[in-house]
């Protein structure tokens, strides 16, 4: 009977937490309004965001539209940065280069750009505060002009996009595009259970108490 009951209970535990950790939106910029964008070849994008607590952020998603799909070169730099005085601050994460797919999502502009969605997983937390995620077409060093902008968003929760001319110098100069840019980030709450994943803790705990009651 004891080692009936401890394997319900592993069985039970297991079932209760094998969601956990799922990513869930945790905040959107916008969805793209398929009238413009800003390019994202020549220059370092950057949108600014905030958050009230702590997430571990597990993908970052945004938006392009192109002229052709070749505009894209294949990895996206990225960066999360500070905010200083309303600017993009110092890196706080990133830095790098994601070679990550460009999907089309069947949606174009009025003057014929193709528009696509990419997906950049990470694996950080982010504490509460305001950021800017900034976006470059390939290796930062690359900064040849092609037709891969930054789709714009008629909705944006923040100041308007900026960018800074490549190569950067020793200090970025950032210029306000005017313009609000499409992305989300996806993540979870740092200490607190997802609702699925209570969901399935009480499930998995009901099922425990259902098979004592059976033995």
């Amino acid at each position: 009977m004891y080692q009936s009951k401890t394997k319900y209970w592993l069985l039970g535990l297991f079932f209760a937490f094998s969601t956990a950790g799922h990513a869930a939106l945790i905040l959107t910029n916008g969805a793209p309004d398929q009238v413009s964008g800003d390019n994202m070849s020549d220059t370092l994008m950057a949108e600014d965001f905030t958050i009230g607590s702590s997430f571990l952020l597990s993908n970052i998603r945004f938006f392009s539209i192109q002229s052709v799909p070749g505009d894209y070169r294949g990895s996206v730099y990225w960066e999360i940065r500070g905010n200083s005085g309303g600017l993009p601050g110092s890196v706080v994460q990133g830095g790098v280069n994601a070679v990550i797919a460009a999907v089309a999502t069947g949606n174009a502009t009025g003057f014929g750009y193709a528009e696509y969605v990419f997906d950049i997983p990470v694996s950080f937390q982010l504490s509460a505060g305001t950021y800017w995620l900034t976006l470059h077409n390939g290796v930062i060093g690359n900064n040849g002009s092609v037709e891969m902008l930054w789709a714009t968003t008629a909705v944006g929760n923040g100041t308007a996009g900026v960018y800074s001319d490549l190569p950067l110098p020793g200090s970025p100069i950032w210029i306000s595009t005017s313009q609000e840019h499409a992305f989300l980030l996806e993540g979870s709450p740092v200490g607190t259970p997802e609702p699925s994943s209570i969901l399935m803790m009480v499930s998995g705990l009901a099922f425990v108490a259902f098979r004592q009651r059976k033995n």
